[in-house]
């Protein structure tokens, strides 16, 4: 489940970093961290970095994504969000249904359940779909640049 402190607003930083198709930083200068993975196989991977204490977001790192559709169109942004810093309460892994990746011309989306998306949280420029649940089933990636949205395709193209 993932919960969202509205008492802070943030900024996230895309990093274009080799090897890693996205990686974008609320916080790089913890040192007490953990991480938890979501994957669908070993060739479909992201991976979340937490302050250990808080388990608040720090880092969201796409590490593999084995199939990706670019689409020549508009991400659009959802319609109602909270702000605030996410904070994590998942098992260290998370096994997926789906592990979808679709470029758009302005951002990132990755299915990761076939469940309807019923609430977004909203940490820098992430957004995070929550089933009915609470359970995490979309993430966007939104207002890459064209120079970002270039790196995310020649590391995954990579692959």
């Amino acid at each position: 489940m993932i919960t969202i402190n509205e008492n802070e607003i943030v900024e996230t930083v895309f990093e274009k970093e080799d090897y890693f198709p996205i990686k974008v930083c609320r916080n790089n200068n913890i040192d007490n961290i953990k991480y938890v993975q979501y994957e669908k196989d070993e060739y479909n991977m992201l991976e979340f970095t937490l302050d250990r204490t808080t388990n608040e977001f720090c880092r969201f790192q796409l590490v593999i994504g084995n199939t990706f559709c670019v689409k020549d169109e508009l991400l659009i942004h959802a319609d109602t969000w909270e702000e605030g810093v996410a904070t994590f309460d998942s098992p260290e892994v998370v096994k997926t249904e789906l592990f979808d990746v679709l470029i758009y011309l302005n951002g990132v989306e990755i299915i990761l359940s076939s469940a309807p998306v019923r609430k977004w949280l909203k940490t820098g420029n992430i957004l995070f779909g929550l089933d009915s649940g609470g359970e995490l089933g979309s993430i966007r990636i939104m207002n890459i640049s064209a120079d970002e949205r270039q790196h995310i395709i020649d590391e995954l193209s990579q692959n």
